[in-house]
């Protein structure tokens, strides 16, 4: 039962995080966020929800240190459960409203060029092995959507 609760907790912040102004109140996704930081110190899904949460929350420089944190754990083995793009678009949103213009387009340009590879990579035709997941090319294109909009306007906190 822990372990769905875990799961089940951070499947509720992620999608908290997936559009702006989905919460009101960042209270419970930030102290949930934390708690698993705390539980998990150097786990890449932890840092990045937590990284997340905070730019939601409108904690720029928190969130800023908290997903280079979260790049640095990454690990290539999680490509296919977590992968590192989310981490990027956060980045360059979170530059963004900081005024960094230049650091929001290099993320936002690697971010950009993930996508674009793994969509040419992903078979259509239904061979691959394994089931095909529909939610993470539509979330990754929903949030990089939300980046390249942001990134369009004038930048600074």
């Amino acid at each position: 039962f822990g372990a769905a609760k875990v799961d089940i907790a951070q499947l509720a912040v992620w999608t908290c995080v997936l559009a702006p102004d989905a919460v009101a109140d960042w209270k419970v996704p930030l102290q949930l966020t934390a708690k698993a930081v705390d539980d998990s110190p150097n786990s890449y899904r932890a840092l990045n929800h937590h990284g997340a949460v905070l730019y939601r929350a409108g904690r720029y420089r928190e969130a800023l240190t908290r997903l280079a944190e979260a790049e640095k754990a990454f690990q290539p083995e999680q490509e296919k459960t977590d992968p590192i793009p989310y981490c990027w678009l956060f980045q360059a949103m979170t530059h963004h409203r900081l005024g960094e213009a230049r650091e929001a387009r290099q993320w936002l340009a690697r971010a950009a060029q993930w996508i674009d590879q793994a969509e040419q990579a992903s078979p259509r035709d239904g061979t691959s092995a394994g089931p095909p997941s529909w939610n993470r090319p539509l979330t990754l294109q929903m949030l990089r959507r939300e980046a390249e909009d942001l990134l369009s306007k004038k930048s600074g906190p």
